[in-house]
């Protein structure tokens, strides 16, 4: 018998147009649904044996004579709903310290050159690490050569207690990642690829409570009016080992509406809840509230919030072509904050900006600046690699022995770095990052 294409306007409910309204008993394996409603297209084809837990809108049983058929969404790109939530992956850290998250278990890193001996580091390619005079401030590991010896992005690294380090925002203040904003007393962490973070995100975010109250990492974004009787999903993935916890939390105009509570089993749970903001909210904000105890720990990854009813575990995405503004735009490399450059090198962002630009990053917003040679016409500028032909921002002094400034977006290369070029000595050089570009 030829498969049959069905129709419907929402996928839950049991109304008349609703998917799940349809008759089990009609249904055949390998039938075709559309569904069409205010937030987005839903494509579904019918499993006849499935008999999987109804998570709409990724599985929906109908109501009738379900047996073990259920509709399976097949192409989640279709649906892709907007993300309205800013650095949602929790990569840009502009208002964060570097942190020592970890200390080295050998008592003394020996370096020679960008080798680093230290006995049993278990560290990964990837991570940032501190060596022991903390000048400069942090490196990349680019490399594991074994469990005792590692790599590091470039030389100049010194002999000693090293750790491995992470941007932070600690403060008794509400800085938090770019975007969000955090209670005084919690601590929050960017949390490196590895077994605290979700697949589908290369970081996620640790909160360290740091009091026996409620404590919330929030995202507020202004123009209560936007929101204004609208029908709003959050959704996110959660880790943590503490029941009643960790949970999400919408302010909808005068009051707080919440999710189910992490089960507290130790894995990742996607939480997702729906709200209603009121008719002429005031300060409406979105984010991840904490009941427990001081020195619990949660992880926060893939964060979404959509206008509609639903997200869906698996849907998550971020923003495309993103740009993320830095909050705290005073952040100088540490290698380039009044020096003189007399050399072309490839700038590691993330390790040069302490950890505030995240890995993989497609452009950042700099500003350049430095005194000119005492001859007119000489180089100075920053592209995306040494390959490049295109100096993204920069040029040739006019004047000699001159203040020199530009400003503009510099493309990265397929690892998130920059590469900065001169033909001649610049002196009271600086490079100051505004923002950044995501992938």
């Amino acid at each position: 018998m030829a498969n049959k294409n069905w129709g419907a306007g929402s996928l839950i409910g049991g109304g008349a147009d609703a998917l799940d309204a349809i008759d089990g008993a009609l249904l055949s394996d390998g039938d075709h649904a559309l569904v069409a409603t205010l937030t987005g297209h839903y494509v579904y084809v019918l499993d006849a044996d499935s008999a999987a837990t109804e998570i709409s809108p990724s599985v929906i049983a109908p109501d009738s004579n379900a047996g073990d058929k259920r509709w399976l969404l097949v192409d989640p790109n279709i649906v892709r709903q907007e993300n309205l939530l800013a650095n949602s992956g929790f990569g840009v850290w502009s208002n964060s310290t570097l942190e020592n998250v970890r200390t080295l278990p050998d008592a003394t890193t020996t370096v020679v050159g960008t080798t680093c001996t230290s006995t049993a580091h278990a560290l990964t390619a990837g991570m940032l690490v501190k060596d022991a005079s903390g000048t400069p401030l942090v490196f990349e590991v680019v490399s594991i050569t074994t469990s005792d010896v590692f790599e590091v992005d470039r030389a100049g690294a010194t002999n000693g207690q090293w750790y491995e380090a992470s941007p932070g925002c600690v403060a008794s203040d509400a800085l938090g990642p770019d975007g969000w904003a955090k209670d005084g007393t919690l601590d929050l962490h960017r949390e490196h690829n590895g077994s605290n973070t979700k697949p589908g995100s290369f970081y996620a975010i640790k909160l360290t409570k740091g009091a026996d109250t409620t404590e919330q990492l929030k995202y507020d974004p202004d123009q209560d009016q936007r929101w204004e009787a609208r029908t709003m999903s959050m959704g996110a993935w959660i880790k943590d080992s503490t029941a009643s916890n960790a949970r999400l939390y919408m302010y909808t105009g005068s009051a707080y509406t919440y999710s189910d509570y992490h089960t507290g089993g130790g894995s990742y749970e996607w939480i997702e809840m729906t709200a209603t903001i009121e008719s002429n909210p005031v300060n409406v904000h979105f984010g991840v509230d904490l009941q427990g105890s001081t020195g619990n720990i949660s992880y926060v990854s893939q964060a979404m919030l959509v206008f509609g009813s639903s997200i869906g575990e698996g849907n998550y995405s971020s923003p495309p072509g993103e740009v993320v503004w830095f909050e705290d735009d005073s952040n100088y490399l540490n290698s380039y904050a009044n020096v003189t450059v007399s050399a072309n090198a490839v700038i590691n962002l993330e390790a040069e900006s302490n950890g505030a630009v995240p890995k993989g990053a497609k452009s950042v917003i700099v500003q350049l600046q430095a005194v000119c040679p005492a001859a007119t016409g000489r180089l100075l500028g920053l592209k995306a690699s040494s390959g490049d032909n295109v100096v993204a921002v920069g040029g040739y002094n006019e004047v000699a022995s001159s203040f020199f400034y530009r400003t503009g977006i510099v493309p990265c290369d397929v690892y998130g770095d920059i590469y900065i070029i001169r033909d001649n000595t610049y002196t009271n050089v600086y490079v100051r990052l505004a923002g950044v570009g995501l992938r």
